[in-house]
Formats: structure tokens, sequence, C-alpha cells
């Protein structure tokens, strides 16, 4: 990985992105850790989708008849390159919503909310 130096503009965040260097770095950091599907595990939606693509693409190197081996490794690059970029986004995300969300600090501060004070709730209200 390419070593940024701290003036570098990549460390600056523009408003037209939502990853940053930093947040990059921590997904390339943390991404080699996992087989690489973990984002596609936590996204039921989008998961299945970049899994049918994956397999297209290994279908047409195995019909180029590339090695099986090639295959693999082909669709596990594919894998970890999308778990990288979704943890990146996600970090990128969590970074904008830094301070607009509360905190769970901040929620246990403010209490239980109203009708709850005893660790119980109203079933009738709604």
């Amino acid at each position: 990985m390419v070593f940024l130096e701290d003036d570098d503009p990549l460390f600056r965040k523009d408003d037209s992105t939502i990853v940053d260097a930093l947040a990059l770095a921590a997904a390339v950091r943390n991404g080699g850790k996992e087989n690489g599907q973990h984002v596609m595990a936590s996204e039921p939606i989008l998961g299945p989708y970049i899994q049918h693509e994956v397999l297209k693409i290994v279908g047409r190197l195995a019909l180029a008849n590339a090695p099986p081996c090639v295959c693999r490794g082909v669709a596990s690059d594919i894998y970890k390159l999308i778990d990288v970029a979704g943890n990146a986004m996600r970090e990128g995300y969590r970074g904008l919503l830094h301070g607009l969300l509360p905190s769970a600090e901040t929620a246990e501060e403010a209490g239980p909310p109203p009708g709850h004070e005893n660790g119980e709730h109203d079933e009738h209200a709604g």
C-alpha cells in the first residue's frame, strides 16, 4: 500500500467524497482478515446480485480454459475487493453521520423512553 504524507491532499476530506484515505487504509488493513464475503453476508439484497455477477465472470474464465485455481483466485480477489470497498463506504458513512446520531452514552444518560422506567413497557401503547 502507498504510504501518504500527512499533508497529502487525499487526507483532506472533500464534500463530494464518502471515503477518505484513512477509512480506505483501515478497510484495506482489516479486509485481508476475512474470506472477503463479509459485506455480501450483511447485505441480503446486494449479496446475491454480487455473487451472481462473480459467478458469471468466473464462468467466462472457465469457458476460456482457465485452470480451476485461477478461477477460484479471481473470485476470491473480487470478493475481497468488494469487501474492502463496502467496509470503506461504511466507515465513510459513519464519519459523515458522526455527531448527527446519538451515541450509546448519550442514550444511556437520557434514560429509558417514557413508560419504560422500570424495564416494563405498555403493551397497549401504539
